[in-house]
């Protein structure tokens, strides 16, 4: 009884995780693409209003961005339950109430390490997957980043005296 259950859940979490790395993973070009548009504008505006100015005007549009997101986050909230009749409306109350005193608990450490030993299995094969499923891509990262980051010399003659 309980193992459909517990593979239902597990299921469920998999496709979670699934979901989110996927979003991810599909984030991160576009945050880096950010950060060069970003290097891109600082360089243009340092030439047109100086350094410092340019520098100010990066941070105020990045704190204007933040503010309206802070604002469009806020004026969401949570969505209401809708009622469908009289007798309902008293059940849907109730489990708000519930749920809301069910969520106020703090999270102890131990509650914490439980969630994540629960999670960390069904995790690991939908983390695998990714890994298995992009493993040209992060083979040609970490090969790019060995021909950025090594010491070795690439045909250059070192001018420098030997001591």
């Amino acid at each position: 009884m309980w193992q459909g259950i517990v593979n239902r859940a597990q299921r469920s979490v998999d496709t979670l995780v699934t979901k989110y790395v996927t979003r991810i993973a599909v984030a991160v070009p576009f945050v880096i693409a950010l950060g060069f548009g970003t290097a891109a504008a600082s360089v243009k505006l340092g030439e047109v209003y100086g350094s410092m100015l340019g520098y100010a005007i990066i941070a105020a549009t990045y704190a204007g961005v933040g503010l309206i997101a802070a604002v469009a986050i806020a004026a969401g909230g949570p969505a209401p339950i809708p009622a469908t009749d009289a007798g309902n409306s008293d059940a849907a109350a109730a489990a708000v109430d519930s749920t809301a005193a069910e969520t106020s608990t703090p999270a102890t450490p131990e509650l914490i390490l439980a969630a994540l030993a629960t999670v960390g299995p069904a995790a690991l094969p939908a983390v695998l997957r990714l890994v298995v499923r992009n493993l040209p891509l992060l083979l040609a990262v970490v090969v790019l980043a060995y021909l950025l980051f090594s010491d070795r010399q690439s045909g250059t003659v070192d001018d420098t005296p030997a001591p």
